[in-house]
């Protein structure tokens, strides 16, 4: 069959493949110069870094079928987060002691027993989950920490703002059982960084599309089941996906887009000597939209040997749509006092639809088929590389074999 896939993000890309494999006539369109998405990386002076802060969980079952991490440059994120009080400047930790058994004492220091004991419960019974286990649970994140028992200041200073950065929501607008798969998932297995950035991923997966017609600065007009318009002509396929971001495939069905818009920006410094050490994420144990506003901070250098070392600070929510490096300049001089002198600003990056908006308020989740147009996107599903890739396999499935 002569198929059309409008939308050149992770979704589209491995539908084209998985169709091409199926003997299809697979045609894509994506209205920008390159494939990729929403994973994008950057390059400026010599340095890459990802635009948006992008981790690669290789515990997904989708991505060891599809991506060979063995053969993408990579460093391992440390097992462990570094939690900060801004304020006074004060460090805990919180590590995976069976990864990290050398974060026992640091992590022991940090949290009670009573919270030990229930994160040590919660890991265990969520490792071997394929997927969220409930997609139409209605039941929010939050209520799930307090119902699993975690007392109110672990969290506030630990898991809401872990939990944020995953969603991209600062009321973490999700389902708990998405809480309990991706708790699962940064268990079982090492969380990664490629080292020439997220694009890497995309790099290698477009090698595998040599059969794939790709049409790149390609804008489509309108679509049907059975067509798509492009610079007013009309192009007839037997059947067509849309696998584009959750914002512009609900104008392409003249759908109503509601709930919370999951839009990040990241500020990026470059300085000689880097005060991160670990690649791990600095949380903001009092985070909060109005007084602290920096949600987390990392350093994608922090085990490289170089010159120049990055320190990206990430905001999330309605407060991020304009750029103000006065205010994270103010911010950042309390996370690194006596280092920030040597901060020099470097660049800033912004993504307005990073993740598909809330499905626990506003709209729901959207369905496989629209009016016989087969849709593809982690809005399908749930926001993650894996409900992605998920979906991709559905529409693949769908389709079926020549």
């Amino acid at each position: 069959m002569k198929i059309a896939v409008v939308g050149g993000g992770i979704s589209g890309i491995i539908s084209s493949i998985g169709l091409v494999e199926r003997g299809h006539d697979v045609h894509l369109f994506e209205k920008t110069e390159c494939l990729g998405g929403r994973i994008k990386s950057k390059h400026k002076e010599g340095i890459t870094f990802d635009i948006g802060f992008h981790v690669l969980h290789t515990g997904y079952s989708t991505v060891a079928k599809w991506i060979d991490v063995d053969t993408i440059s990579h460093y391992k994120m440390h097992p462990s987060s570094s939690l900060i009080s801004p304020s006074s400047g004060k460090k805990k930790i919180i590590g995976d002691v069976f990864s990290a058994p050398s974060t026992l004492l640091g992590s022991a220091t940090s949290m009670s027993p009573f919270n030990a004991l229930r994160l040590l419960k919660w890991r265990m019974s969520n490792t071997k989950s394929q997927d969220v286990k409930n997609l139409d649970s209605r039941k929010k994140i939050d209520y799930g920490f307090s119902e699993k028992g975690f007392s109110a200041n672990f969290q506030k200073q630990f898991l809401e703002p872990l939990f944020a950065g995953i969603t991209l929501s600062e009321e973490r607008l999700e389902a708990i059982e998405f809480a309990d798969f991706i708790w699962g998932v940064m268990s079982k297995a090492p969380i990664i960084l490629p080292k020439e950035g997220m694009r890497s991923i995309i790099d290698q997966l477009e090698k595998k599309m040599g059969n794939v017609n790709i049409h790149l600065n390609s804008t489509i007009e309108n679509l049907s089941k059975n067509s798509v318009t492009l610079n007013g002509k009309v192009e007839e396929f037997d059947r067509v996906i849309l696998a584009t971001s959750q914002d512009i495939t609900y104008k392409f069905l003249n759908l109503d887009l509601e709930g919370e818009k999951r839009q990040t920006r990241t500020y990026v410094y470059k300085t000689k000597s880097n005060p991160i050490r670990k690649l791990q994420i600095m949380l903001n144990s009092e985070y909060d939209r109005t007084t602290s506003p920096i949600l987390h901070v990392h350093s994608p250098t922090a085990v490289n040997q170089t010159k120049d070392h990055l320190v990206i600070a990430t905001m999330i929510g309605h407060a991020c749509q304009n750029e103000n490096w006065e205010l994270i300049d103010t911010e950042m001089k309390k996370w690194f006092p006596n280092d920030f002198a040597s901060f020099e600003r470097f660049d800033s990056t912004y993504i307005e639809h990073a993740l598909p908006n809330s499905v626990l308020e506003g709209n729901a989740r959207i369905p496989h088929e629209v009016d016989g147009i087969l849709i593809a996107g982690d809005h399908t599903r749930h926001p993650s590389l894996h409900g992605a890739i998920l979906s991709a396999e559905k529409v693949i499935q769908s389709v079926g074999v020549v």
